[in-house]
């Protein structure tokens, strides 16, 4: 007979306690950041969200002449969650060896929100992939212009940010080009604050690129896994980065969305007065084994898709910054271009 038995039910208190899981390193959970989450009492529906509608401007109008108005209308954007979940089985001697049951929840219950969380995050990359569309190339030798390029398309939706993957990032600042300018701005060290993910560092040299700061995610997110668009099913992306628009939302993201153009919001099924994320424990007498539930509802939903560009590291030249001179100036030229954009 099992020492150890849970009954079933929802942990509220354990899944309050490790909401805020968070990844070493560089990388932190993306998809808050770029898709705020809006709570909801339905696994799925619709609404009305704002649009840009570019106005014309009449100058110099004469007396009696109408002006000519533009109808500004909210789009109808539809939306479905699905349920991710996953289970953390337990048996007495891991009980045990975790010390006692109590730990030993609370230990499975941040694995599987772990593993949640890093799911939304690469809910948010398929979605931010597929509104970026065809990517830019960047230029070996003008290692900041397509950033700085994307960084001008995107602006009116927010500040532009650079949202990438581990990988992506440390590909992106090996070439020469970008060392050279890192190193003679900050130093050697540059390069350790970059990897171990030292926010203020990251903004900074954001900023050195031509965008607010560095959104990194981790690996595990930035893959394609089911994407069906792809066929490189499961592969880190390290070729793509993504600038992306982004505003201050709030409190309520729901109702910036209405009133002001954002990229984008994640809608989370909420049943009843339970958490976004929610816990649940059980016991299986057949196995005798404890169980640690983790379910959340949620989905991307873009609501503006002009808010982001990609743009890719090439295949060849990279590293040693040797790129198309003729479709750029020197790096030089661009890293002053960007930095004044």
């Amino acid at each position: 007979m099992s020492k150890y038995i849970l009954p079933n039910e929802p942990r509220a208190d354990i899944a309050a306690a490790v909401k805020g899981t968070l990844m070493g390193g560089a990388a932190k959970h993306i998809a808050p950041r770029l898709f705020p989450v809006v709570k909801t009492g339905q696994r799925d529906g619709s609404w009305y969200l704002s649009q840009f509608v570019n106005p014309g401007v009449t100058t110099g109008r004469s007396y009696g002449n109408a002006l000519t108005g533009t109808h500004k209308a909210n789009a109808k954007k539809t939306w479905s969650t699905s349920s991710h979940e996953n289970r953390v089985c337990l048996t007495d001697a891991d009980i045990e060896d975790m010390g006692g049951l109590d730990p030993a929840v609370l230990a499975s219950a941040e694995e599987g929100v772990r593993a949640i969380a890093l799911k939304r995050d690469n809910l948010a990359y398929l979605a931010v992939k597929t509104a970026a569309s065809t990517p830019a190339d960047l230029n070996p030798a003008a290692p900041f212009k397509a950033i700085a390029d994307a960084a001008r398309a995107v602006k009116r939706y927010g500040d532009p940010w650079l949202v990438c993957g581990e990988s992506w990032l440390n590909t992106y600042v090996a070439n020469e080009n970008v060392a050279l300018h890192l190193r003679g701005l900050y130093g050697d060290r540059i390069f350790l604050d970059i990897t171990t993910g030292v926010e203020s560092v990251l903004n900074a040299v954001g900023v050195a690129f031509g965008v607010k700061g560095i959104i990194v995610g981790d690996d595990d997110a930035f893959t394609y896994l089911s994407n069906p668009a792809d066929t490189t099913s499961g592969a880190v992306d390290a070729t793509n980065g993504f600038v992306v628009a982004l505003r201050d939302m709030g409190a309520s993201p729901l109702a910036t969305a209405k009133v002001q153009p954002v990229f984008g919001l994640m809608p989370i099924f909420v049943p009843g007065d339970e958490g976004e994320v929610q816990v649940e424990t059980s016991y299986d007498s057949s196995t005798r084994v404890n169980n640690v539930d983790t379910v959340v509802w949620a989905t991307a939903l873009t609501v503006n898709a002009g808010a982001a560009k990609a743009v890719a590291i090439p295949a060849s030249g990279w590293y040693t910054g040797q790129g198309d001179e003729s479709s750029s100036s020197s790096s030089s030229e661009s890293s002053a271009s960007s930095s004044s954009d």
